[in-house]
């Protein structure tokens, strides 16, 4: 980067040597217009001015300096100028051993490191080099990592920036920002062979082009710039390959932006999938001492779906804090328990409930675990409490034993049946309800119509995507067979609820009395009271003796 620091120097050189020229020649004309007005006066008016004359120049030479500063400052892109983090390769240090996950991302990425470093010979095929590749997915994936990771492998300079360091209020100034960085990209592939750019969150200047009354919008001209610089006009041959990532969808960039010549090669980006979420866990469990004889890192992964890297490795070093705190060194299983349950709905609140909102509370977190266990085989349990965290009273934490990507009515009336177990434990132990329920209710009503507008579910037969229509061509009727097919869907999964709770009553009863000795159950205690408990099957149509009244909840 001799070059480069070479032209910045005298850059710099430049541009104090003219600040100091413009301020002298302003001094010499305002002394030159002193003199000639001073010597056609008078002599009183003379000697006057002549006393009046150094405070003058002082203001006239500070406001001069002042008005040729603020030129030179709004010109070279004023406070918000471009501020590129020239990151050198031992500075950036990531190699494809670190990223761990996205196996699929790191093959495009080898291919792109390939061609930078020459081995595949795309001349002969007259190919042309990837001069952008675009990384789409949600955050905490690890998209700015591996963006390091190729210019670590390939051996080349890094240029970082973000697309909000890109805008600025004053009009020009994006565009000189982006011209700046391509500058500086193309003198770095000079001396190195190849440069890197990498924009993060690329969607703030590279949004669809917009018109108004008032003519073209600033972002408008950056966004012009960054389509030029990428594949313009002007022709100028270089070996700089743009990298850039965004969280929204592709939909809202600039179709300019996405064609091939610009970005010739998109990275989508999923959360990870329960075999990399299980080698995020090791990865990050072996920054710590941590039991493996105890702690299943597949057992973790199964419980943490849809959790990005970033978010797993919160969970981990979160464990880490809660055994130190407890002065241990090595990581339990327990830990991670806690920091899942704490990244998940916070810490544990230290409000004083009445032993009979607990027993309710528990009863109600009962009925969800007892529907998990029986009526939605695709799930499975973890962990019971009813500890307060955030604005939840008790929670039961379940996950997915497979994951798939489509769901059938099946799994549909389950996760119904699930949200439906606390309403339906509440009424049987106590013939009532509680505003508690109204978070479930919720959830099931949403899955039902889910079930019946959308994906043709519901008992009458409708098959349409009622969703995708204007609600305006729904006749009365059909909205009415439509609500009714929800009530009866949601009904069903009722009756179905509460005849396996009546059924499984007693283990409902040995889950409470366990929940009100301890706050949280986890998952193998959960485990020795479903399957240590023979229970005698009631039918549902059995008169079922008749549970206590529900205990009047009386405040100190």
């Amino acid at each position: 980067m001799k070059r480069d620091a070479f032209w910045k120097r005298f850059k710099l050189w430049a541009t104090v040597n003219w600040f100091v020229l413009l301020i002298a020649l302003g001094v010499v004309l305002i002394a030159t217009l002193a003199i000639i007005g001073v010597s056609s006066l008078a002599s009183y008016p003379r000697v006057q001015l002549l006393a009046h004359l150094p405070i003058s120049l002082f203001e006239s030479v500070f406001s001069m300096f002042i008005w040729v500063f603020m030129i030179f400052y709004t010109l070279r892109g004023g406070s918000s100028g471009v501020k590129q983090r020239n990151l050198q390769i031992e500075n950036v240090n990531v190699h494809f051993s670190d990223v761990v996950g996205a196996k699929e991302a790191k093959e495009e990425a080898q291919d792109l490191v390939h061609m930078l470093l020459g081995k595949s010979d795309l001349s002969k095929l007259g190919a042309r080099q990837l001069k952008g590749i675009l990384m789409i997915g949600p955050p905490g994936c690890g998209k700015t990592y591996l963006a390091k990771a190729i210019a670590t492998e390939a051996g080349i300079p890094f240029l970082a920036t973000s697309g909000s360091e890109m805008t600025d209020m004053y009009v020009g100034v994006g565009a000189s920002k982006i011209r700046d960085l391509f500058r500086r990209a193309r003198l770095s592939a000079r001396e190195y062979g190849a440069c890197i750019v990498f924009i993060d969150e690329i969607d703030t200047i590279g949004r669809m082009r917009s018109y108004d009354d008032s003519g073209d919008q600033e972002t408008n001209k950056t966004l012009n710039q960054l389509l030029v610089e990428m594949d313009g006009l002007i022709k100028k041959p270089s070996n700089v390959t743009v990298i850039a990532a965004t969280n929204a969808p592709e939909t809202v960039l600039d179709p300019a932006l996405l064609r091939a010549g610009r970005f010739d090669r998109k990275l989508y980006y999923d959360l990870p999938r329960r075999d990399d979420r299980r080698d995020l866990f090791t990865h990050f469990l072996n920054r710590y001492q941590w039991n493996q004889t105890e702690i299943d890192p597949n057992y973790l992964a199964g419980i943490s779906v849809e959790k990005s890297p970033a978010e797993i490795e919160n969970i981990v070093m979160e464990a880490a804090l809660i055994a130190k705190r407890a002065g241990r060194e090595i990581l339990e299983s327990h830990d991670l328990s806690e920091a899942l349950e704490r990244v998940e709905l916070g810490l544990k609140r230290r409000i004083k409930v009445l032993p009979e909102e607990k027993r309710a509370t528990a009863y109600h977190e009962a009925g969800h675990l007892i529907a998990i266990h029986y009526l939605s085989p695709e799930r499975t349990y973890y962990k019971i409490s009813v500890a307060i965290r955030k604005e939840t009273l008790g929670v039961v934490f379940s996950f997915a034993r497979t994951e798939t990507y489509v769901k059938n009515r099946e799994e549909f009336m389950g996760y119904i049946m699930v949200s439906l177990g606390g309403y339906a434990a509440e009424r049987i132990q106590f013939q009532d309800t509680s505003t508690g329920v109204s978070d479930d209710l919720n959830k099931a009503t949403h899955l039902a119509q889910t079930m019946v507008y959308q994906h043709g579910m519901g008992p009458s037969g409708h098959v349409q995507n009622y969703l995708a229509m204007n609600p305006k061509l729904l006749s009365e009727q059909l909205k009415t067979e439509l609500n009714q097919d929800t009530e009866a869907i949601l009904h069903e999964a009722l009756e179905t609820t509460e005849a396996t709770l009546r059924k499984h009553w007693e283990l409902v009863e040995k889950i409470v009395d366990a929940l009100m000795q301890k706050d949280e159950l986890e998952a193998h205690e959960i485990k020795e009271i479903l399957e240590g408990l023979a229970v005698t099957p009631v039918a549902p149509s059995e008169p079922q003796p008749q549970p206590a009244a529900k205990p009047k909840m009386e405040f100190e």
